[in-house]
């Protein structure tokens, strides 16, 4: 998905949706230090046999919440300048922006139900990759705004846009100082 945005981006010359495909690409490592993790593991929860794994989880939710607050110190910062700056009104088909509202409502959803049954289920790490799928849904929100206004108001709505991109960019920098600050659970023996 971030490489189809990066390339509609270059073609369209759009630097917003280049923010979007960079932003999506972040989430994507994110992610893969994740995998990485369980595969240097082998499990996405916290062995009380290995000393050393809970210092490990948390090298992983510093690493993962690193990516995603600097990506969306980045996304509010480009909000913020589309906000004094506003660029031309990106136009969107109705199925289209009904299309990108019904996915981001689903990750959104998926997202939520995710990091609840992980961290029901004690998976740490699971936790913070489905945390940071909700980080990305923040910049997908804005996309959908974007795409909704664009065939549903008939103004200009890019300062409206770039609000919600600042304050779901906070939102996404919460998110990511939530994994940056998770300590993995003591196991008790």
């Amino acid at each position: 998905m971030a490489s189809w945005k990066v390339l509609l981006a270059v073609q369209a010359t759009s630097f917003v949706l280049l923010v979007y495909g960079a932003f999506s690409i972040g989430i994507a490592t994110s992610k893969i230090l994740a995998v990485r993790h369980h595969d240097r593991t082998g499990t996405a929860v916290i062995d009380a046999a290995a000393p050393d794994s809970s210092e490990a989880v948390e090298k992983t939710f510093r690493r993962i919440g690193a990516v995603v607050i600097g990506l969306s110190a980045i996304f509010v910062a480009t909000s913020v300048s589309n906000f004094f700056l506003p660029g031309a009104a990106q136009r969107y088909d109705k199925w289209v922006a009904v299309a990108i509202a019904t996915v981001a409502f689903i990750e959104i959803i998926g997202s939520v139900m995710g990091a609840h049954s992980a961290r029901k289920n004690n998976e740490p790490v699971m936790e913070a990759l489905k945390l940071v799928n909700l980080a990305g849904c923040c910049a997908l929100l804005v996309m959908t705004q974007t795409a909704l206004l664009s065939f549903a108001y008939d103004g200009d709505a890019s300062r409206y846009n770039a609000i919600a991109g600042m304050v779901f960019g906070c939102v996404a920098i919460i998110l990511g100082l939530r994994v940056y600050t998770r300590r993995a659970p003591q196991r008790q023996g």
